[in-house]
């Protein structure tokens, strides 16, 4: 083979590829825009309904909240968070049980005043909801209660967020089952003379407008609950974390000299000066901590997702002395007592203790523990969608307004 047909070759083979990678960059990129654009638009996670007809469902659930004066649930979320504790029961406890049914129930309610159905059509669905319900709030519970048993718990926290993670699943599950059942009660009650209604953009109007932001609302009161139950449980681990952890310690080095006078002869015409000397030196190791059976407590303002801890200020835990006599001169004399070496070894451990503290000693104690508190809360501040956030307040401080 030439050597030009070579070239020809391998340069149709560099080109194809090239062609290749810049289409396959092109399909990675378009592919998931028109995924997340029919998501928006109203087509849920996949389902077989395609670009067009998202659009469409999802314009005529506006247009039907805009004829309908807006759409609301107006159910107790507290009631759902409550049914949510009961997950794992067999059979489902009444507060669950009641809980599901009230909300298939309002969801239905508000499609029968957003539609234009005939009179008494709402009224019949809801009956037909009394008669369909118990099959299906068992299949809800049995299917939150599986994902909940097979939830493994937050990495390295004992921090429990089992009612924010149930009331995510319950939306989960209701943007897949809701519009069907809805579906199900309005078209099985259709009166023998009436037309079969059509019911456009029905899952649109359902996940979109009613659910959406009512699952908000209910993330959010579960995750307040979850804070203060966790607030509450931790408080003794906290504690004691603070103590063992939010500590500073240094080394500092000291010299203390003591000169000791005596008269010899005071008061005669040989009078004399005998003096003492003895110096000490010594490298002490200061320790600065919390002393936490003074204040401690842990507030939390859920209107503001404030979670507010108020620490006592840190203060020197221990000081730790290893002297060494380096001079130590009697006089003539003037002798050197027990009680004066002891004396100079407390001036040097306070001298080290003040050029701690004039090294900010205390002050990284306290940069310790906010950053310790900051941490165990980080289940909570972290997670996504939590407005909650962690403010610090040492004792004689103001909380931050």
């Amino acid at each position: 083979m030439s050597e030009s047909n070579r070239g020809r070759r391998s340069g149709g083979f560099v080109r194809t590829l090239l062609f290749l990678l810049l289409l396959g960059g092109a399909l990675a990129y378009v592919i998931p825009w028109v995924y997340r654009s029919g998501d928006a638009f109203g087509y849920e996670r996949g389902h077989a309904q395609g670009f067009r007809e998202g659009y469409g469902n999802s314009k005529d659930a506006r247009t039907i909240v805009q004829k309908g004066g807006g759409a609301a649930l107006n159910l107790d979320v507290q009631a759902v968070v409550d049914g949510l504790s009961d997950l794992g029961q067999d059979p489902p406890s009444p507060r669950f049980v009641s809980a599901l049914d009230r909300l298939y129930e309002a969801l239905i309610e508000r499609t029968g005043r957003a539609y234009p159905f005939e009179a008494g059509h709402a009224q019949r669905a809801r009956t037909t909801w009394s008669q369909m319900k118990a099959p299906v709030i068992a299949a809800n519970h049995d299917t939150l209660s599986g994902w909940q048993a097979r939830r493994a718990p937050l990495p390295g926290s004992r921090m429990s967020l089992s009612h924010h993670t149930a009331a995510s699943d319950l939306h989960t599950l209701l943007k897949d089952e809701a519009c069907g059942v809805v579906r199900e009660a309005f078209l099985t009650s259709v009166a023998p003379d009436e037309p079969r209604p059509v019911i456009s953009g029905l899952c649109a109007f359902v996940d979109k407008e009613l659910l959406a932001p009512w699952a908000r609302e209910l993330s959010e009161a579960a995750l307040a609950r979850d804070v203060s139950a966790s607030v509450t449980a931790a408080e003794t681990r906290h504690r004691k974390a603070i103590m063992e952890l939010a500590t500073a310690e240094v080394q500092v080095q000291g010299r203390v000299r003591h000169d000791y006078e005596s008269k010899v002869f005071e008061g005669w015409p040989i009078e004399s000066t005998d003096v003492a000397t003895l110096e000490v030196r010594g490298t002490g190791i200061v320790k600065s901590g919390f002393k936490m059976h003074e204040s401690y407590e842990v507030t939390v303002l859920h209107d503001e997702h404030l979670i507010r801890v108020a620490l006592p200020r840190a203060e020197v835990l221990s000081n730790t002395l290893v002297p060494e006599f380096s001079q130590e001169k009697e006089g003539w004399w003037t002798s050197l007592t027990s009680a004066q070496r002891n004396q100079a070894i407390a001036a040097l451990q306070k001298q080290v203790e003040a050029q701690a503290l004039k090294d900010g000693l205390l002050a990284q104690a306290e940069e310790r523990a906010e950053g310790l508190v900051q941490d165990l809360y980080s289940p909570v501040t972290a997670l996504p969608g939590s407005q909650y956030r962690v403010e610090v307040v040492f004792a004689g401080q103001a909380p931050v307004e």
